[in-house]
């Protein structure tokens, strides 16, 4: 996704401003955490109720140099970035002449975010599925949007319902559940760690 940013100055004359740097921040998530590693999908054919722990956006950052020569006119025209992914969360401008302030743009959710999706799915006959998702955040992680939520099978259509939980960075506790009148490999849930989300 592109981005057109415009920057603005007061009381400094346009010829003591610029080149300018552009830095992106870029931010990895680890996903589900379990004693065997790490993974994006988690799936119940057991019934019960399972809990664990997911990390977004946790792993780095990580600096690319977008552009060294940025002039003032260009930020002023409006310069636009094609290079942005899910990820990107900061770009960072920095005058490399007269004026040596920065501006350190936040990228959040431009490319959509990371996303808890919860699946319920019911292959095989009439008989409900149906699952809760309770997210928590931990330490200083951006609350959930929302905190919990629950999909279902009706008997006896069959097929797939799916609804999501937005995430910010940070770290989570999540518990989830499957109920079922028996639990097959007909009759699931999956639980999918997304890192770009919808938007």
């Amino acid at each position: 996704m592109a981005f057109n940013i415009t920057a603005t100055y007061k009381n400094i004359p346009r010829e003591t401003i610029g080149p300018f740097t552009a830095t992106l921040e870029y931010f990895e998530s680890s996903g589900f955490t379990f004693t065997s590693g790490s993974t994006y999908q988690l799936i119940s054919t057991t019934g019960g109720v399972s809990t664990g722990v997911v990390e977004t956006l946790n792993i780095g950052p990580v600096y690319s140099i977008l552009k060294d020569d940025l002039t003032h006119q260009e930020l002023i025209d409006g310069y636009t970035f094609n290079q942005l992914r899910c990820g990107d969360l900061y770009l960072v401008f920095q005058s490399t002449d007269v004026c040596y302030s920065s501006y350190r743009a936040d990228l959040f959710g431009a490319n959509g975010s990371p996303t808890l999706r919860l699946k319920a799915f019911n292959n095989s006959d009439g008989n409900s599925v149906t699952s809760s998702l309770t997210v928590t955040p931990i330490g200083n992680a951006t609350p959930p949007s929302p905190s919990t939520i629950t999909v279902s099978t009706s008997a006896p259509t069959v097929g797939t319902v799916y609804k999501e939980i937005q995430l910010g960075q940070g770290k989570y506790d999540f518990t989830f559940n499957i109920t079922s009148s028996t639990s097959s490999v007909d009759r699931y849930v999956e639980l999918e760690f997304i890192e770009c989300g919808s938007l």
